[in-house]
């Protein structure tokens, strides 16, 4: 969509651009400041409704999109550190982080592969994503060992790569 809404302005669909907020242009000053000038060269103007940045275009305006871009990059890295502070404080209180395991009975994945169906069919069975059922049939799993087709599948992808023998990779049937 931003790639797109570059290539509109190169052909000068528009030249004006209303952005909700400076931070909308880029994920650090310096992203948001080559956005902004490389609009400029196309002769797009930048108005920003939450911000009082006037155009880039003068100094003044060049003055204020530099403080601006450079405040949204400190939010952004106040913000990092915030989340990473508070996960930390809740693993060190024993609190799981994250999307909580799915719950369903990893029995049936093998038992499922052995009747020869698709990780697609599987997941939609047992009513969790392909990339679960994926997961259940790795080498290392629980349930792998009962998976015979996933077993032999690791198996032959394994002795087809001797030189990546050291790491196996799951065949997906879909």
């Amino acid at each position: 969509m931003f790639e797109q809404m570059k290539r509109d302005a190169a052909l000068r669909k528009f030249d004006r651009l209303l952005v909700w907020k400076v931070s909308r242009l880029g994920r650090d000053m310096r992203e948001v400041i080559a956005t902004v000038y490389e609009l400029a060269d196309l002769g797009v103007l930048v108005f920003p409704v939450k911000s009082q940045t006037g155009p880039i275009t003068s100094t003044m305006g060049k003055l204020l999109w530099a403080i601006q871009a450079w405040f949204v990059e400190m939010e952004n890295d106040e913000r990092s550190e915030a989340i990473r502070a508070g996960q930390a404080r809740a693993r060190a209180a024993g609190k799981q982080i994250g999307r909580p395991r799915a719950v369903f009975r990893r029995d049936l994945v093998a038992e499922f592969r052995r009747q020869g169906l698709s990780l697609r069919e599987i997941a939609r069975r047992t009513g969790v994503g392909v990339g679960t059922v994926r997961r259940v049939c790795r080498p290392n799993s629980d349930a792998t060992a009962a998976c015979q087709n996933c077993a032999a599948d690791n198996l032959a992808a394994t002795a087809s790569r001797p030189d990546e023998s050291s790491t196996p990779s799951v065949t997906s049937h879909d």
